[in-house]
């Protein structure tokens, strides 16, 4: 049995010499066709002219948008089955409150009686107000708010508690029928509460045209330009964040999956991990889904550490591999190769 196990150790020799060139060769190849980290990943903190000037840029587009789908919008005509409030001014007993036109179009006031106000826009409605009541009054003023109609409705969906067709309100913006559909859904990650809406994203379509809307201005800043007035048919989808989660696995102390903040760069979550092993190799690298296609990167960790290079910013859903360095690796080979003392002993 001795003789045997000395006749296969000059072939174990040989494959430990022949294994350091190979072996490297072979780890080498399976990232030479990498392809370099983009611009785009990396971290960068525009000065706050570049950030009032594409502000602007935003706010001029959004504004020609919206002047050039206005005359798409159809006037409103009042119709069976929405709300008004009927003012008439200097004479509040006159009055009528909240008043739902009736399924055969009319509207009910005191001292003219029944009035048929459906086909009308509310100049023409209350023009025939004023009509009926001078016969009362002198010079009356009649004014005309819609309160809620059932005739126009908004879609909203995606990724809202009650996703829906919603009647228009007079007056109706963004914000109120994002509150209206409940806000974000929430779902728990790791025991963390966190809203699905990724409002960044989010789309808004009027007569079949995006607009240039900022939710997160219009919504959570209540900017009045991005908060913009809703009108019938509009159609708003609220983006799901698909992956609220970064995945580091590799060459860490500790491979987790780290909740996802627009803050989060590489450098917070390899510290989130416990940070590097040893015998981490000098790049990372990134796995980002990109219209529906997984897309592989490599960071220059090395030139990020020391300066050199700027931190990266993740998204959600990406993945952070650390491969071990090319000698790490050919050392867990030599270990895994290397004649054990008991096999030595076999030999003497």
């Amino acid at each position: 049995m001795k003789r045997n196990i000395r006749l296969l150790l000059p072939l174990l020799a040989a494959l430990l010499l022949a294994t350091p060139g190979c072996y490297l060769k072979r780890l080498t190849i399976n990232y030479k066709d990498v392809k370099e980290l983009p611009e785009s990943f990396l971290e960068y903190r525009p000065d706050k002219q570049e950030s009032i000037s594409n502000a602007e840029e935003q706010d001029n587009l959004l504004r020609q948008e919206i002047e050039e789908t206005s005359h798409d919008l159809h006037t409103y005509t009042i119709d069976s089955g929405d709300t008004v409030t009927i003012k008439v001014y200097d004479h509040d007993e006159l009055s009528v409150h909240e008043t739902l036109i009736t399924p055969d179009g009319y509207i009910s006031m005191v001292l003219i009686g029944q009035v048929k106000v459906a086909g009308l826009t509310l100049d023409q409605a209350a023009a025939e107000i004023e009509k009926r009541l001078t016969e009362y009054i002198q010079h009356p003023k009649v004014g005309i708010i819609p309160v809620s109609i059932d005739s126009d409705s908004v879609t909203i969906s995606g990724a809202i508690v009650k996703p829906g067709m919603y009647t228009i309100r007079h007056g109706m913006r963004l914000g109120d029928l994002y509150a209206l559909a409940g806000g974000s859904r929430e779902r728990l990650v790791q025991g963390v509460t966190l809203e699905s809406a990724e409002l960044a994203t989010s789309i808004f379509i009027r007569k079949g045209k995006r607009l240039h809307v900022d939710f997160i201005r219009g919504i959570k800043e209540g900017d009045p330009l991005h908060n913009l007035e809703i009108h019938s048919d509009d159609y708003i989808y609220i983006t799901d964040r698909q992956g609220s989660l970064v995945y580091v696995i590799g060459d860490v102390v500790q491979p987790k999956q780290c909740i996802w903040n627009s803050n989060l760069g590489l450098l917070e979550a390899l510290s989130d991990c416990g940070w590097l092993s040893e015998t981490h190799w000098q790049n990372a690298i990134i796995i980002r889904m990109e219209e529906g296609e997984q897309q592989m990167y490599k960071v220059d960790l090395d030139g990020i550490l020391q300066g050199t290079r700027r931190n990266v910013i993740l998204k959600p859903g990406d993945i952070v591999y650390m491969p071990k360095d090319d000698l790490s690796e050919y050392n867990v080979l030599i270990r895994k190769l290397f004649p054990t003392p008991q096999f030595i002993k076999l030999v003497k």
